[in-house]
C-alpha cells in the first residue's frame, strides 16, 4: 500500500510504500525549521492507495480550442492534520496547449497573512462539474492558545465550460 506525504503548502511531497519504505521519487533532506510555510508536516495526513505503484492521474478536460486541462498530483485536504471543511479532494492542475507546452499551473498554496502571524490563507483547486474551482480557506496554526482550524472555504470559479476528454 502506498501513502502520500505532503508539504505544509499542501503539495504532494512523495509517495512511500508502507511495506518496503521505498519512495516514488528522490527525497531531499527535511528543511529546517519544520514550522516554515514551505516545510514538511511533522505528521502529514495520509492519502493511501492500494497497488503496486502510486496512482497515475489521467483525467483531462478541453478548456477552449487548443487548450487542455490535466489533473496532476493530489494535494492535502488537511491543515495541521485537521480536514479543511467542504473539501473532499484537491489536486494540482496543468493547462497545456496543443503542442504540450505548459501555459499555466494551478497548485495548492499556503501563505502567511502577515510576517509574524499564525494565520494563513490556504489555496486548493478542484474540478466541480464543468468548472475548475479555487478554494481559499483562512486558517491558523496550532499554538498554545488556539486549536488549529480552517474556516469554510470561499469558492472562486477559475475556469468554466470544461469538457471532459475521458473515454
Amino acid at each position: 500500500m502506498w501513502v502520500a506525504f505532503f508539504l505544509k503548502s499542501g503539495r504532494l511531497a512523495y509517495w512511500q510504500c508502507e511495506s518496503c519504505g521505498i519512495a516514488d521519487r528522490e527525497i531531499e533532506p527535511l528543511p529546517e525549521p519544520l514550522d516554515s510555510p514551505s516545510g514538511w508536516f511533522e505528521s502529514p495526513p495520509g492519502l493511501t492507495a492500494r497497488g503496486a505503484c502510486p496512482p497515475t492521474i489521467a483525467r483531462r478536460w478541453a478548456i477552449v480550442e487548443g487548450l487542455t486541462l490535466f489533473e496532476g498530483e493530489p494535494s492535502s485536504t488537511h491543515f495541521e492534520g485537521e480536514p479543511i471543511p467542504g473539501l473532499t479532494e484537491a489536486h494540482t492542475y496543468v493547462e497545456r496547449d496543443q503542442n504540450g507546452n505548459i501555459q499555466k499551473i494551478y497548485e495548492p498554496g499556503r501563505e502567511r497573512l502577515e510576517k509574524y502571524s499564525e494565520h494563513y490563507v490556504l489555496t486548493r483547486f478542484q474540478v466541480v462539474g464543468d468548472a475548475l474551482v479555487r478554494f481559499e480557506s483562512y486558517c491558523f496554526e496550532d499554538s498554545m492558545f488556539d486549536i488549529p482550524h480552517a474556516d469554510k472555504p470561499k469558492q472562486i470559479t477559475v475556469l468554466s465550460g470544461l469538457k471532459s476528454l475521458q473515454p
